[in-house]
């Protein structure tokens, strides 16, 4: 069973702009294909791991990530993904 986070944007560009941002930062992230459970955006989401999530929440409050959707949790496997948001 999988568990971890993915910061979900309306635009592609600013979704790997986000990438990018935490790539940088050394940080264990991914671009990946937005569950169609939190489909709310441009199709991809940026997939990180629970340890960083403050991080993550720092750089959305710091960057003016204009198309930025949300945070959703993300656990199970195949096409039994359990998506909630994250507050």
């Amino acid at each position: 069973m999988e568990y971890y986070y993915i910061a979900v944007f309306k635009s592609r560009t600013q979704t790997m702009k986000f990438y990018d941002k935490l790539k940088k930062s050394r940080l264990e992230v991914s671009v990946i294909n937005t569950p169609r459970q939190a489909s709310l955006g441009c199709g991809l989401s940026v997939k990180f791991l629970y340890k960083d999530l403050n991080v993550v929440k720092r750089l959305l409050v710091l960057e003016n990530y204009y198309s930025f959707g949300g945070i959703f949790c993300v656990s199970g496997c195949g096409s039994t993904l359990n998506i909630r948001p994250q507050s």
